[in-house]
């Protein structure tokens, strides 16, 4: 059974960079993207995700923000941000909002897939 995921950054190009590398991950599946906290929250309430792949830094909406609804109205689905933030503070904002993980966007498709499996298992236990 594949590990539903939402996909959400308001960069295009890294939207369809992610999308092309999760593709030749096979027991994960893209079920849905947003380009901002306030459509994620839409998109996760409609496709119910095991993990949400969340950027923090948004336009209308941040990750954080995001993150704390998503976890209050949906407690059972992860996190797990993804950024480009070095900002400490901001990565533990997140964090303390209910994420469940932060990882650098500099970082392998591998080590992603490794943390959507640890979250997905957390959910399911």
């Amino acid at each position: 059974m594949s590990i539903q995921i939402v996909l959400v950054d308001d960069h295009d190009a890294v939207r369809r960079s992610l999308r092309a590398f999760l593709r030749t991950v096979p027991d994960i599946l893209l079920v849905g993207e947003a380009a901002n906290g306030s459509d994620a929250i839409k998109v996760v309430a409609e496709k119910q995700p095991d993990v949400v792949l969340m950027d923090l830094m948004m336009p209308r909406m941040d990750g954080v923000e995001a993150t704390r609804e998503i976890r209050a109205r949906f407690p059972n689905v992860r996190v797990l941000i993804l950024t480009s933030v070095l900002d400490t503070q901001v990565v533990q904002l997140a964090l303390d909002a209910g994420a469940d993980e932060a990882l650098p966007k500099a970082v392998t498709i591998d080590a992603i897939a490794d943390a959507i499996r640890r979250l997905a298992a957390l959910r399911q236990a």
